[in-house]
């Protein structure tokens, strides 16, 4: 397989074929989606398969609703050895986003690089999290004792948990601090003073800003518990935990998303995917960029297949529109739905 840029017009089914072609490297549905989105109208069933007979990607829904999948992979593409980066553009509104859904999307991202065992973790603490809600509720409507020792343990798993996610979130978060720096010259600007804000939920369960560099982000034995619990029950929800963070970028004390127009926002968002693709030492990458030239100048596209596509071992990006490359820059292979139907 080699890379290319597919350039068609909206709605011609571009984002159809890459989430198709990602489900094949990856086994996964695309970023944002699920698999039970393959499947429309009268139909139960959606399949993917290609011109080698062991390398398909299948699903169907059974009669309780529930959608089971089947992938097969040939064995010349070790998918060990592959990770797939991918943007969206929906991913420009990352920083416009709730707390809950800009780190959701920052895990997205870490899940991409770490694989199963990252997304594992954060299914355990979320699990977690929503057995403790339960038993919140529960309590609030008279439905159980306030059983104060459950709440302990429970607390205390979700320690432990968050503590494996935080530790993961941190490498990413000073890897980017200690780059940032270096985002100017993509957009030529005269903001300086890059910095990454980081909060989490501490020991009385509100937010505080952490120190990137520091490891053990929280002491347990710290920890009051029980008043914490007491905190919970008033105010109705979980108050501690990975699942409470935030963070934010800014530059000369304003956040990103109030200074940068919407083309640097999307060369910010490539530049923070660049970085998380560096650290994939180990492994080739297959980048998969969809409608990814919009608002992008002649600058920034050259920026952008200079920087990170040329690092690549393979690339599928589309766009509406042919990108502009400088002189002496990479050649690409551009084409059409048609061409490739032929």
């Amino acid at each position: 397989m080699e890379s290319q840029v597919i350039i068609d017009s909206n709605g011609s089914g571009k984002t159809s074929l890459i989430s198709a072609v990602y489900s094949l490297f990856s086994g996964q549905p695309f970023p944002e989606t699920k698999f039970k989105d393959s499947v429309h109208g009268q139909y139960d069933y959606f399949g993917i398969s290609t011109q080698d007979k062991g390398w398909f990607i299948a699903g169907k829904t059974g009669v309780t609703g529930r959608l089971s999948t089947k992938v097969s992979v040939p064995t010349k593409f070790d998918l060990k050895t592959v990770k797939a980066m991918t943007y969206l553009p929906t991913d420009n509104l990352w920083f416009f986003q709730s707390s809950r859904k800009k780190v959701s999307i920052l895990d997205e991202m870490l899940i991409q690089i770490h694989g199963k065992g990252y997304k594992k973790e954060l299914s355990l603490l979320s699990k977690l999290v929503s057995s403790k809600t339960r038993l919140i509720k529960s309590i609030l409507n008279g439905e159980a004792r306030n059983d104060a020792a459950i709440a302990h343990t429970l607390s205390q798993q979700i320690y432990v948990q968050s503590q494996k996610i935080w530790k993961v979130r941190q490498v990413f978060l000073l890897k980017l601090q200690q780059e940032i720096k270096e985002f100017s010259s993509w957009i030529h600007s005269p903001l300086k003073d890059w910095q990454i804000d980081w909060k989490i939920s501490a020991s009385d369960g509100y937010k505080q800003r952490i120190n990137l560099n520091i490891i053990k982000l929280i002491d347990i034995k710290r920890i009051d518990w029980s008043d914490l619990w007491k905190k919970e029950l008033i105010i109705g929800k979980v108050m501690f935990g990975a699942q409470r963070d935030d963070f934010s970028i800014s530059s000369d004390y304003m956040e990103v998303q109030n200074v940068l127009s919407r083309g640097e926002m999307r060369s910010l968002i490539l530049f923070i995917k660049n970085i998380a693709r560096a650290l994939l030492k180990d492994y080739k990458v297959i980048w998969f960029l969809d409608d990814v030239f919009n608002e992008l100048d002649e600058e920034r596209e050259s920026l952008l297949f200079e920087k990170i596509l040329r690092h690549t071992d393979i690339y599928i990006a589309t766009g509406t529109k042919k990108p502009s490359l400088k002189k002496g820059a990479r050649k690409v292979k551009i084409v059409s739905l048609d061409n490739l139907k032929a």
